[in-house]
Order: structure tokens, then sequence, then C-alpha cells
């Protein structure tokens, strides 16, 4: 009797179990039928055909991002003292910069000179990645590296640029520091930022136009960047190396510079000293946002089906750009919110955009575009694909 009952369980339990197994089995086709008739639905809203917009800051970033990784697997090759690793203008900013990149059987510090004046030391470490800026333009710059006894030099060859500051003597106006930044029209009808030494030599400038104001704190700089006429400045935090850290829409510039006019053109400048005596190791660091005021919400296509499906085109004037995962705008009125879909997805991420004007969202696959204004749906086309 025991026995059968035994019996019985058994086949009790294996049934159980085929039969969660086919439940199972039905609901992973279901899901897949429900995503895939989702997907299929989401595509109605790509039926108009969208821009490509590309500008100088995106394609900036994403050279940058290449560089990080260049930069990390040359730590990884065994580069000496005597044969270091040396990129020019590392991260397509500053055309006068360079980055050395070697490793020491032990910690050591290096001594760096730059056209016969020393500069810095580095910190004591076995793996050196050397930053090196205030190279001359338009020179055959000598790098010296001093190790324990030993000399290395390396060759950096800049291009011409021709930029000076007319009759205004830097020296007269260093007030104690060693170099004087300045952003404004010089020889162009585009703003760029600068750094002179004392000779009037320019050091360092930042190959990017539109710079309208800028900052520094401690070694990094903070730029004003119009990424188009049209729409608001956006800052740009910025190592000597011309490196982008991070990208905002709100920064205070409580310590720009002295206003200063020369034949009609205005311009900000900054005495400041820009070696420290001690330079620690390059370190990448990848880009960010810091508007901490860009809320995403994301939900379901089928939350807002009707009223996307009942959209309206938005006519008025408005601009959208995008930069690397950045995308700024500028509406005629006050939008509530912006909605972004990407193509064969079930969900719509939306951003409250109530005085700001720039959200960092990725964008590589193929998106549109919705706003949202006192409760009505619009959707923008020609944006971007």
């Amino acid at each position: 009797m025991k026995k059968n009952k035994k019996k019985l369980n058994q086949n009790v339990s294996a049934s159980v179990i085929i039969l969660v197994f086919f439940l199972f089995i039905m609901f992973v086709i279901l899901m897949v039928i429900y995503s895939a008739n989702y997907k299929s639905e989401n595509k109605r809203f790509f039926d108009s055909a969208n821009i490509v917009l590309t500008n100088k800051l995106g394609d900036l970033l994403n050279y940058q991002v290449k560089q990080d990784t260049i930069i990390n697997n040359a730590l990884k090759k065994g580069y000496t003292f005597d044969n270091p690793y040396v990129i020019e203008n590392p991260f397509k900013l500053n055309p006068l910069s360079a980055m050395i990149i070697f490793n020491t059987n032990d910690i050591k510090s290096v001594k760096v000179s730059i056209n016969d004046s020393f500069v810095f030391n580095t910190e004591e470490s076995k793996v050196h990645v050397i930053p090196v800026y205030g190279l001359y333009s338009n020179s055959i710059n000598i790098i010296k590296l001093e190790l324990d006894g030993n000399t290395k030099e390396v060759e950096v060859k800049t291009s011409p640029y021709d930029n000076s500051l007319e009759n205004y003597q830097v020296v007269n106006n260093l007030n104690g520091k060693t170099h004087l930044c300045v952003v404004g029209d010089l020889n162009s009808d585009k703003s760029m930022f600068r750094v002179f030494d004392k000779n009037n030599n320019v050091l360092l400038y930042m190959d990017f136009a539109n710079f309208t104001n800028f900052d520094i704190d401690d070694d990094r700089l903070y730029l004003e960047y119009k990424i188009n006429d049209s729409l608001p400045g956006i800052t740009l935090e910025v190592d000597y190396m011309g490196k982008i850290y991070s990208v905002t829409s709100s920064y205070d510039y409580k310590n720009k510079g002295i206003s200063l006019n020369l034949t009609d053109k205005s311009y900000y400048i900054k005495p400041y000293n820009f070696y420290p005596e001690i330079v620690k190791n390059y370190k990448t660091k990848s880009v960010h946002d810091t508007d901490s005021n860009t809320y995403k919400n994301t939900l379901f296509i089928s939350d807002l089906e009707n009223e996307l499906d009942n959209a309206l085109t938005y006519k008025k004037d408005y601009l959208f750009d995008v930069a690397g995962t950045f995308i700024f705008f500028k509406f005629e009125e006050e939008v509530d919110e912006l909605l972004v879909i990407t193509e064969d997805s079930n969900y719509v991420y939306s951003y409250d955009i109530k005085n700001i004007n720039m959200i960092k969202h990725d964008i590589t696959d193929k998106k549109t575009f919705f706003i949202k204004i006192n409760d009505k749906y619009y959707k923008l086309n020609n944006v971007i694909e």
C-alpha cells in the first residue's frame, strides 16, 4: 500500500513539473509575440525622415573617448625611460600639449624641463603618464626628462599660431603670477581661449571657437562655449591638456577675469600660476554632465499610446543640436517635457526640461522626439537619426 502511494506521489510530481514547464514555455512565447507587436507598432513613430546632425563638439567628445583607450593600452606595453611613448596634442583641443608614457622598475620622480626651462617634478611612481603643456607654437620643442642622473630628450613639433596681444604687454599685468589667461577676439571673428607667458608668447590655446567666458579652479578651466550662435552657452570643464571632463548648462562665473578693451574688442584676462610644483600622473576619466535637475522618467509606450498617436507636428521654430551623448535645444515657448523614443523599443523616456537647455541621453540608435506643453504632445520632425 505504501509502495503504491509513493509511486502515485512520484507521478503527480512529474506531472506538476511538466505542467509548470509547459506554462513557462507558453509564457515566454506570449511575451515574445507581445514584444514583437510592440516593436512593429513602435515603427509608426518613425514615418518621417530625420536629419543627421553632427558638430565639432560631438566629434571632439567621440575622439577623446578613443584617445583614453589608446592611453590606457599604452600603459600595458612596457615603454621605458629610454623609449617612451609620446602622443602630441592627445585630446585634439590643445595643440601645444603632449603626453609622455613609460614605466620604471622602481618608484621614481621625474624632473621635466621644457625648452631649457625647468617646469615641474612628477609624482613618485613606477608608472609615468606625464602631461606636458606650455609648448611654443611653430617650434621644435625640446622636452627634457631627468631620472637618476640620466637624461632623455623628446622633440615635439608644433604648428604655426599667429595670435598676438597687439600692444598689450603681459609682463606689466601679471601681478606676481607667471601667466596670463585671455578669452576674446584676437585676429579672428570667433572668441578663443589662450594663455600667454611674460614675453607675450602663447603657450596654450584651445583650438575651438565661440568661447565667451572662463574661470579657473586649480587645474581645471571652465570655458563658456556656444555650440550654436542662437543657443544659450554651456560650460566645458577642461584640463590644461584639453581633455573635457564635464558638460553643464549651469555654471556661476564668479571669478571671471578683468574686462579689457583693445581696438574696440572685448576680452577677459586673468593672471595665473600655471604650473604646480608636483604634477600627478595623468588619469583618464569619462565625460559627465552635472545638471542634477535633469530628471528622466521611464514609461511604457502603451501608457502614452493615444497621446502620441494623436500628437500634432510642432510648427514653431526651435533649435536642436547633438554632441556625443548630449542633446541641446531651445524653444520659443516654455516646454514641460522632452520625450525620447528609440526605434524597436517598448519605452518612452521623458525629461523635465523646464529652465534647462540640455540633457544627456544615448543617441547611438535611431530616435524620435516629442515635447509636452500644457498637457498636449507634439512631435518634432527632422531632428536626428
